[in-house]
């Protein structure tokens, strides 16, 4: 597995562990647990952008 991919599962799979945290403690409803996942998912994305820009392995 390359650096690379190695680098976006790492950061899957803790962006989803804090999904499910806030969803545990927060609940569904609650604007914590939507701003987290909205959080989450903007964190991924630039995880994506800056891993495919700066690492080139």
């Amino acid at each position: 597995m390359k650096k690379k991919d190695k680098i976006k599962v790492i950061a899957a799979v803790f962006l989803a562990g804090s999904i499910l945290l806030a969803f545990l403690f927060f609940g569904k409803e609650s604007l914590v647990g939507k701003a987290i996942v909205a959080l989450s998912f903007l964190a991924w994305i630039l995880i994506l952008f800056f891993t495919n820009k700066y690492i080139k392995e």
